[in-house]
């Protein structure tokens, strides 16, 4: 039965020994390669500058349109700021507007370079010019087929110097790094100063303010010329209605027609009461031998007539009549006598409480007439109040909203007459912190990366491939193989000789 066999140091050992010309073979082939490469490809240089973006000056406020808790405070919002001068340091219009420039320039670059060059040089333009051959007629097949547009000469060297430009936002800092990409120094320098001027030019022309500055003087003399006129009609509007307090009127007013009221209410009630006693008074009168009780009555009714000396002659004439009907009988002529005499009494005094109810219910009723006309007069007041301040609330509206314009096109007259100062003396919220210089060391090719990388993967890739093919070898290598898969012992080895192949 087979049983795996441990990988030991030894045998790794020897499968790198076993194919040593093969990895050394690889390994030579790959640093060669690599080091021709890194002779012949041609230098790529970067050229870099930095801009500041500073305050805004599109964000610049006057501080006398400003409140005075906001004084030397500008409002900015730095990040977006940044990432707006990102993409337009990013659009291809740039490079479009300084084209024609950079071609001119990249001539003139290129005939500098003398026939009479280095050996090593002339060598690089031989590389690139093959490199340049074979990218077109790749290009070509492209277009042929139809997975490729066709483009001009000067098309592809835009886009060419397009992809060389890089834009990259320093985070946490207002500072924006723009490199531009060559493989001569001083064209990457020359192109990217160039590049910043095109860009400050076009950032002055974006933000140039075209509108005549008259326009705002027109507007804030419109709008303090209605501003005026709006206070002058509200305050002869308040003097004409005698308005100073609208709120203190309007509460004085609302108290007043509340005390009407309750005195309505009042007055109501004792109405309600009159009625009750004449009519429990007529019930009586109507009853024959009931004497009327005098009521309660009020000041008016006192003052009118006294009822005591009415109620002193009943009960007089009715002690008589009590002490006269103990000796005759309640059909005699005495007794009907004092009977008729107490009955005109008592009819004397109700007509007497009906003559005094009705006149006291008839003051109460002018009372209250009177009451409900001057109520009427102080609602109707209220109600005109209410009128006037919605009224001065829509003055105060109209004034509100033309102080908020006056301020407004104060505040943009302010902003445009400071931009003007601005363009005058050509002070740009961003800025060209140093100029882009010829790099001295070239950003690529990484000549010792290139070729560490290289050592190690010829190396991996070698030892990688000698064990695998290791793997599937399946030759004995010596008695112990023999023995181990075939469990057959080994008779005889034969040694390898050159005299054995004749």
């Amino acid at each position: 039965m087979d049983e795996s066999r441990f990988v030991s140091l030894r045998d790794n050992l020897n499968v790198i020994f076993k194919n040593k010309f093969f990895i050394l073979g690889l390994f030579t082939a790959a640093m060669l390669s690599s080091f021709f490469y890194c002779i012949l490809a041609s230098p790529v240089y970067v050229s870099k500058t930095h801009i500041l973006v500073q305050i805004g000056r599109e964000k610049l406020s006057s501080i006398d349109t400003m409140p005075k808790e906001s004084y030397n405070i500008v409002f900015r919002k730095r990040t977006q700021d940044i990432y707006n001068e990102v993409e337009l340091l990013k659009s291809t219009y740039l490079i479009k507007k300084i084209f024609p420039r950079l071609k001119k320039m990249l001539i003139d670059v290129n005939k500098q370079y003398s026939p009479q060059a280095s050996l090593l040089n002339r060598m690089r333009m031989k590389v690139n010019e093959v490199n340049d051959k074979v990218k077109k007629c790749a290009r070509d097949l492209l277009v042929k087929t139809g997975l490729a547009s066709q483009l001009s000469e000067d098309q592809l060297l835009l886009l060419r110097f397009n992809k060389a430009k890089q834009i990259e936002f320093i985070e946490d800092s207002d500072v924006i790094e723009i490199g531009f990409r060559w493989d001569d120094p001083g064209f990457a320098a020359d192109a990217l100063n160039l590049y910043a001027e095109a860009y400050l030019q076009e950032y002055a022309e974006i933000h140039k303010t075209n509108t005549p500055l008259n326009f705002y003087y027109d507007q804030i003399n419109k709008y303090r010329t209605k501003l005026g006129n709006l206070e002058k009609e509200l305050v002869e509007y308040k003097l004409n209605n005698n308005i100073s307090d609208i709120n203190g009127q309007r509460k004085t007013l609302i108290a007043e027609v509340a005390d009407i009221e309750n005195t309505l209410r009042k007055l109501q009630i004792k109405q309600r009461d009159l009625d009750i006693k004449l009519k429990q008074i007529n019930r009586m009168d109507k009853t024959p031998g009931e004497w009327i009780e005098t009521p309660n009555i009020g000041q008016l009714g006192k003052k009118l007539t006294d009822l005591s000396n009415l109620d002193q002659t009943y009960f007089s004439l009715k002690t008589k009549r009590d002490a006269i009907s103990q000796f005759y009988l309640g059909s005699s002529k005495k007794v009907e006598i004092l009977n008729t005499q107490m009955d005109l009494i008592r009819h004397q005094k109700a007509k007497s409480l009906f003559n005094i109810l009705n006149t006291e219910k008839k003051a109460l009723s002018n009372q209250e007439i009177y009451l409900s006309n001057k109520l009427n007069k102080k609602r109707l007041i209220l109600d005109k109040l209410n009128i006037q301040e919605m009224k001065i609330e829509q003055l105060n509206r109209e004034r509100n909203i033309l102080r908020d314009n006056f301020l407004l096109y104060s505040k943009k007259g302010e902003e445009f007459r400071i931009s003007k100062e601005l363009d005058k003396n050509k002070i740009f919220s961003v800025k060209i912190m140093e100029p882009a210089l010829p790099p001295i060391t070239p950003e690529s090719p990484k000549k010792g990366l290139i070729l560490g990388l290289t050592a190690f993967l010829s190396l991996f890739i070698g030892f990688a491939y000698s064990v695998v093919h290791e793997y599937f070898n399946h030759t004995f290598e010596d008695a112990n193989d023999f023995d181990q898969h075939l469990n057959i012992p080994l008779l005889l080895t034969i040694a390898k000789s050159k005299y054995l192949k004749r």
